[in-house]
């Protein structure tokens, strides 16, 4: 998984192809879940918070402190946040 996020010059184009990859089905993914406009400024700021989402679970691994709940709810609010809304729990 480091790999993927933080590859080694011998990876890093292959990788970086893949997690490109990755986030622009994730946007469009959200983009149908949270039911927002796909529009450059909606895709911008989605990216952005899957960028916060990688590096909170990265770091998570290594903050014991901090409870996988918490983590949850800190992307969750974020999320909110960016929406300007909360998220439906149905």
């Amino acid at each position: 998984m480091r790999e993927l996020y933080a590859p080694s010059a011998a990876t890093a184009s292959a990788v970086a192809h893949l997690a490109s990859a990755n986030h622009a089905i994730q946007i469009d993914r959200l983009l149908a879940a949270t039911g927002t406009p796909a529009n450059t400024e909606s895709r911008l700021a989605l990216g952005a918070w899957l960028a916060f989402v990688e590096y909170a679970a990265r770091n998570a691994v290594d903050a014991p402190d901090v409870p996988r709940e918490q983590v949850l709810t800190l992307c969750v609010t974020a999320l909110e946040g960016l929406l300007g809304r909360r998220l439906s729990t149905d």
